[in-house]
């Protein structure tokens, strides 16, 4: 079922912690966890104070959201999530990210640059390189750093032609390029004038339409005309689309690869999402057997209960197939043996209600036979006659009321037990 999440503001997704380490945000990943929707995820990276998050608040139809801050230092820390409804694909939900700007001058290490950047490239489906003045070759270095060797996954808004030569200068010159060329199968460039005099830049998001340059509002609209246009589902390979709670997989996998030391890699990413997926998946399909199978009124027909059994077992492994993601082998498709388990435990239910349904109503008709048992009617000349009378009549009673055999058995035994002394 398709989810519509509506985010007044955006919300920090990963941000750094006290300690200085990268850590997600649980706000976000709940947001994340309630979209059932393919995502379009676009990110964008770029020096700090060059009007990142103006060009993500202008994507989400909005002058305000992502913070623009006031001063030289970069304002946005970590990694800031917006989730907005796609404005021109229906049914699919437009993931913001806007990162800490690149350089700044309060941090003493630039280790967080490098994962932030990293974290960028790998989550989303487009990425936008802000850069102020030309893209040079440190910006080549920056964005080659994260994924060299990756593989064709997204889409860039950047562009630079390599050079031509052997030497190691110009391999290590052509290196980013190549990388870029290699990760950036479709690329695109914008150049953007400065929207106010420099001295009202600090106060971008409040000044009118009116006041901006007309150029720089026309090539904003041009920009989120084509990212709207261009940017594709986040899809990973074997043509799987990420929705929210998969998408929150994917953070996780890479924060915590990144806090252990290691290089993020989306092999290892997409497996671990896998097992959680898949994992999460059996556990929803076995909830969904055992919710429907508790909402049954107990006794019934062992017939009508195996049918209802294997309509809920059918619904459970759709359930599972929905949700199952890259469950190549059948490994958690086969886990849902446990409905077995199960469907036992509902029989033996079944037949406990069934006896103490029986015993219910055996005591409700035979209380006239056990009144004339106490009464001594049985005793008399005759009586055994006028028992086997009532006691047929018991039976017959007891048919009436859709008994089986095997009850019907345990009435004669009853009665004939009760009736030791008639003679």
């Amino acid at each position: 079922m398709a989810s519509r999440i509506l985010m007044e503001e955006p919300v920090c997704l990963v941000g750094n912690g006290a300690d200085g380490e990268l850590e997600v945000n649980p706000v976000a990943l709940k947001i994340l966890g309630g979209i059932n929707q393919p995502l379009v995820v676009v990110a964008i990276v770029g020096l700090y104070r060059t009007g990142k998050s103006y060009l993500m608040n202008s994507l989400a139809g909005k002058r305000k959201g992502f913070s623009l801050g006031a001063t030289v230092q970069s304002h946005t820390k970590g990694i800031w999530m917006w989730c907005v409804p796609h404005p021109r694909s229906p049914g699919h939900t437009l993931v913001l990210l806007d990162t800490e700007g690149l350089g700044d001058v309060e941090k003493g290490s630039t280790k967080n640059d490098h994962w932030i950047f990293a974290l960028a490239v790998l989550l989303s489906s487009t990425l936008v390189y802000n850069s102020k003045g030309t893209i040079d070759q440190y910006a080549m270095e920056q964005l080659q750093y994260p994924f060299g060797g990756q593989g064709k996954e997204a889409t860039g808004l950047i562009a630079a032609p390599p050079s031509a030569g052997v030497s190691k200068k110009v391999q290590d010159y052509n290196l980013p390029r190549q990388c870029l060329r290699n990760f950036f199968p479709t690329r695109k460039c914008f150049i953007f004038v400065q929207p106010v005099s420099r001295q009202d830049i600090s106060q971008l998001e409040s000044l009118p339409e009116s006041s901006l340059d007309p150029q720089f509002l026309d090539q904003t609209r041009k920009f989120c005309q084509y990212t709207f246009q261009e940017s594709q589902p986040k899809t990973l390979k074997g043509g799987y689309r990420v929705n929210g709670r998969r998408f929150s997989s994917l953070v996780q996998s890479y924060v915590e690869t990144i806090l252990s030391g290691k290089v993020p890699c989306l092999e290892n990413a997409v497996t671990s999402m896998a097992a959680i997926e898949n994992e999460a998946a059996v556990k929803e399909a076995l909830g969904h057997y055992m919710t429907e199978m508790e909402k049954l009124r107990l006794p019934m027909e062992q017939k009508e209960l195996s049918e209802v059994h294997w309509k809920c077992e059918e619904k459970a492994l759709q359930v599972l197939m929905q949700r199952s993601f890259k469950d190549e082998e059948q490994k958690y498709q086969k886990e849902l043996v446990g409905i077995a388990k199960c469907y036992e435990d509902v029989i033996a239910k079944n037949e406990d209600a069934s006896v103490k349904t029986c015993h219910a109503l055996l005591e409700e008709l035979s209380a006239t036979m056990r009144q004339k048992l106490s009464e001594g009617v049985y005793s008399q000349p005759g009586g055994y006659e006028t028992y086997v009378r009532d006691r047929n009549q018991v039976v017959a009673n007891f048919r009436g009321q859709g008994v089986d055999r095997g009850e019907e058995t345990h009435l004669k035994e009853k009665t004939t037990m009760e009736a030791k002394g008639v003679k």
